[in-house]
């Protein structure tokens, strides 16, 4: 099986002095395993455009302007020049580095897995994560317990009188101490999956009603769904069309 041309390791591209990038030691398969045994310049790129770069199967360099592979060759990425310097390299799979480049960054498990090292980093900033969907990477799976840190405390939010929830409510604690109050849900449709929580804290005889958007149901029942024991609580999840207490 033919798998082509591909980066195996290492080759990674840096600007140089001007029309000229660094491409560092690595390995590569063209036509068998070509290892470059020492760092090497790659000067005399044209100003003013996209320089292409490739390897070749001797480990030396050579770049176009076309993007036409050289014979015996894979590519290393792209080189955009302006005013007699490098302005940019660029070295993922959208510049042309082949999909069978070493996975080195990839997250393997942490140092569970094995010693930390650019496969299994101590964190990684999804912010700066720039990988295109046009890049074929997929992130899956559930994190474990723990796994996730600085996602922010839920949102708690007292009242003590009439109130409609918002969508970023996630506590609402009632306090009907000065009369009767009304905690008003806002609508379950299109919103399946949203939980909030009442609780009342007055200790006093005054009832706190739990009201509902479009007169939906909360446990299949009209609302309103009354709170009438002091401190009592009621934990509700929409289902896209009405409430029900969990």
């Amino acid at each position: 099986m033919d798998l082509g041309t591909f980066v195996i390791s290492g080759l990674t591209v840096t600007a140089g002095t001007g029309l000229s990038v660094n491409v560092a030691l690595g390995i590569a398969s063209i036509g068998g395993r070509v290892t470059v045994a020492a760092p090497f310049v790659l000067a005399g790129l044209a100003d003013n455009t996209t320089n292409h770069l490739f390897v070749l199967n001797t480990g030396m360099g050579q770049s176009n302007t076309t993007g036409t592979p050289p014979a015996n060759s894979t590519k290393l990425g792209t080189a955009d020049t302006a005013g007699g310097v490098v302005t940019a390299v660029h070295q993922g799979l959208t510049s042309g580095r082949q999909q069978f480049q070493q996975p080195q960054s990839l997250v393997h498990g942490g140092v569970a897995a094995g010693i930390t090292s650019a496969g299994h980093p101590r964190s990684v900033n999804l912010a700066d994560w720039a990988a295109a969907a046009a890049e074929g990477i997929e992130v899956y799976g559930v994190l474990p317990p723990g796994a996730v840190s600085g996602m922010g405390a839920a949102s708690v939010v007292t009242k003590t009188g009439n109130y409609t929830l918002l969508y970023s409510d996630d506590y609402v604690l009632a306090n009907a101490t000065g009369g009767v109050i009304t905690m008003t849900l806002p609508t379950a449709v299109g919103h399946s999956g949203q939980v909030f929580e009442v609780k009342r804290i007055n200790t006093n005889a005054n009832i706190v009603h739990i009201q509902t958007t479009s007169a939906q149901t909360i446990d299949g029942a009209a609302p309103p769904y009354d709170l009438s024991s002091p401190m009592a609580a009621a934990q509700v999840v929409a289902d896209g069309s009405a409430w029900w207490l969990v």
